[in-house]
């Protein structure tokens, strides 16, 4: 058992190290201006392709679920849930990078959004908290998937909803840092007749 708590612990670890280098769509050193934009623009239009297609693929939050956003990376689905008037929100990640460019987007705003860093395997809430838990793109990357499913039905009132994805061969996803370079140039040179 020692063995094995020590194996996944080394691998979590490479886990965060990664995505502390790597924090989703945050591909140029300087903090763009529209990163925000962008990185919702690319989830509505590319991922899901519109709003309203993701609302019908994905179980939302009501207004008044205490909402843990499990994996929240850079931010959108945090975003997301607090633009649709989700009352409490709780924004968790592995990556200290990544929870602070999503503390960052709220900086100006007023609301009821908590940061925390924190692995998906070994949650520090208590039995129970949360009405529903969102956690996209996120249990396949924990080295011990079954541990993560585990705390999210710890967490979950009894009642309560999770939404959870993996996405397996999206050629995009998987080819971000090599595509996001050559895709930047094309929109400046010819971004008005794409």
């Amino acid at each position: 058992n020692f063995f094995n708590q020590n194996y996944f612990s080394k691998l979590i670890d490479k886990v965060e190290r990664f995505w502390n280098e790597n924090p989703l769509f945050k591909n140029d050193p300087q903090f763009e201006e529209n990163f925000y934009k962008m990185t919702d623009e690319t989830y509505f239009n590319y991922i899901f392709s519109s709003q309203n297609d993701l609302k019908k693929k994905i179980f939302l939050p009501k207004f008044e679920d205490n909402t843990l956003d499990l994996g929240c990376g850079t931010g959108f689905w945090t975003n997301f849930f607090y633009e649709l008037g989700v009352k409490k929100i709780t924004a968790v990640d592995l990556s200290k990078e990544s929870v602070d460019i999503n503390k960052k987007r709220f900086e100006y705003k007023k609301n009821n959004i908590s940061f925390h860093i924190q692995n998906c395997e070994n949650l520090h809430f208590e039995n129970e908290t949360f009405d529903h838990v969102n956690c996209q793109g996120v249990v396949h990357h924990t080295p011990n998937t079954q541990k993560a499913i585990n705390e999210i039905f710890r967490v979950l009132k009894g009642g309560g909803k999770a939404s959870i994805s993996v996405y397996y061969k999206n050629f995009l996803l998987r080819n971000y840092n090599y595509l996001y370079p050559v895709l930047k140039i094309l929109i400046k040179y010819f971004g008005k007749n794409l």
